[in-house]
């Protein structure tokens, strides 16, 4: 049945690195705001989180999600415990230095 409610279809726009940095949280929140992004994932590991988690809070519009990085920023498990993916300082190493040390 043409336009019939339950066939409807939905675009879900989902914009990747909230919390990544603050122009990006900005740029997300605008988009969001203009209505062409409706969801994001947020990295818990990277500068501007916090920002990132206020804004979530107060835009339950928005729907959040969890970005899983292994790749870049700093490590929120000790490094002792991941010692094929963060260095020294807690820095997570990359898909190439990981490569490099021989993980995979």
């Amino acid at each position: 049945m043409r336009g019939s409610p339950a066939l409807a279809k939905y675009l879900i726009m989902n914009a990747d690195d909230l919390g990544y940095s603050e122009p990006v949280n900005i740029g997300i929140m605008e988009a969001h705001s203009f209505g062409t992004v409706t969801s994001s994932s947020l990295l818990a590991n990277m500068s501007a989180f916090q920002q990132a988690v206020g804004w979530a809070l107060r835009t339950p519009s928005l729907g959040v999600g969890l970005h899983f990085n292994l790749t870049c920023g700093t490590a929120i498990a000790p490094p002792e415990c991941i010692p094929s993916l963060a260095g020294m300082g807690r820095q997570l190493l990359g898909r190439a230095a990981r490569l490099e040390r021989g993980g995979d």
